[in-house]
């Protein structure tokens, strides 16, 4: 199976833009390409860099429902039986946004090693499916939302945790 054909199929199905589409396929490849250099230093395969790609495709597909994508994307992926996949996409900033109200729920931070590189990888994409660094990526968000500023506070507090996530992340490729 063409994994980024059935991907792609997919987010069309959603009506999500070619803007999001385009971030999704960057995602789906940087990914992929942490799995695998991940992989390559490892004894044995520990990560599925085909499961990460489709799932980096997918990721946002829940920005095609009002509310949080990210609750979105995991109902949307378990509703089109890619219940595995749901259980990747969950990273961004749910629980900071949660922390903020004052709900703080640890379950909604990445735990797997997939998560993980997901969450890295959707860090590593901006919006022209251009590859970029953290802190590129950081100032890319507060230039686009620059009027939502409960939400600057959010992308605010998760900065150091995505920081020391891709500390973590480089340590296992380098």
């Amino acid at each position: 199976m063409d994994l980024e054909a059935f991907g792609i199929k997919l987010l069309k199905k959603h009506g999500l833009s070619e803007t999001i589409i385009n971030h999704s396929i960057g995602v789906s490849h940087i990914a992929y390409e942490l799995a695998t250099k991940i992989n390559s230093k490892a004894a044995e395969e520990i990560v599925d860099s085909k499961k990460l790609y489709l799932a980096g495709l997918l990721h946002d597909i829940g920005k095609s429902r009002e509310g949080m994508h990210e609750f979105n994307s995991v109902d949307i992926l378990k509703e089109e039986g890619l219940e595995e996949l749901s259980e990747i996409i969950m990273h961004g900033f749910v629980y900071e946004h949660f922390k903020l109200k004052g709900r703080e729920d640890k379950g909604l931070l990445p735990k797997t090693l997939e998560q993980k590189i997901l969450c890295l990888a959707d860090m590593y994409c901006d919006q022209n499916q251009k590859k970029v660094s953290i802190g590129e990526r950081f100032d890319d968000i507060f230039e686009r939302c620059s009027n939502d500023k409960d939400f600057l506070k959010v992308v605010e507090l998760a900065k150091p945790r995505i920081l020391k996530l891709e500390e973590e992340i480089n340590s296992l490729i380098n």
